[in-house]
């Protein structure tokens, strides 16, 4: 039995096998930085992070992107929704500057993915929907949806109005922040 503490080289190996550091503190989850990190990546780390400390927290990724590492048969997938939590006890759940890594459960079995914030487009509280939304990051396939007039037609704006005013203050509203690299 090999003393070796796995790398992050280790991790990042193509071959399905889920590799534990149990040196590492298991309240813990953020990995060493990585070099050419862009502002954009480090926004979507701090959504993610100040999601997680509330809860279930989803991440809607193009699962086509060349570094994303998921099963097979999601591969193709341009609005694949991921949730995490502290909460599910994942082992070898981290995140950093690069993205998020873990052993999740799928139909197919458990699969180790790899998901870099660059292929991130959308992270929400799953509980509230409260999130943000990174418009350059949405794939081609799906932009026609992103960019749908924003007017509603007056009945329609007036109709959601007052249905706005007549809930109580029990439900939180369901929103998401458009960040923008403005």
């Amino acid at each position: 039995m090999s003393s070796r503490t796995p790398s992050d080289d280790d991790l990042a190996k193509d071959d399905n096998v889920v590799r534990v550091d149990f040196t590492r503190s298991t309240k813990e989850n953020k990995v060493a930085p990585q070099a050419g990190v862009c502002a954009g990546d480090l926004h979507k780390l701090k959504v993610f992070e100040d999601l997680l400390k509330q809860g279930t927290t989803a991440i809607v990724l193009d699962a086509s992107h060349p570094e994303v590492k998921v099963p097979l048969v999601l591969k193709d997938v341009p609005n694949l929704r991921l949730n995490f939590s502290h909460r599910y006890g994942i082992a070898d759940f981290a995140y950093n500057e690069w993205g998020v890594k873990a052993t999740l459960s799928f139909p197919e079995g458990f699969y180790f993915c790899m998901i870099p914030w660059k292929s991130v487009f959308i992270i929400e509280l799953d509980s509230t929907g409260m999130g943000a939304v990174w418009r350059e990051d949405v794939p081609s396939v799906l932009k026609p949806a992103f960019e749908l007039k924003r007017e509603l037609p007056k009945e329609l704006e007036k109709e959601l109005q007052q249905k706005k005013s007549s809930k109580t203050q029990k439900s939180p509203a369901s929103f998401l922040h458009l960040v923008t690299d403005d």
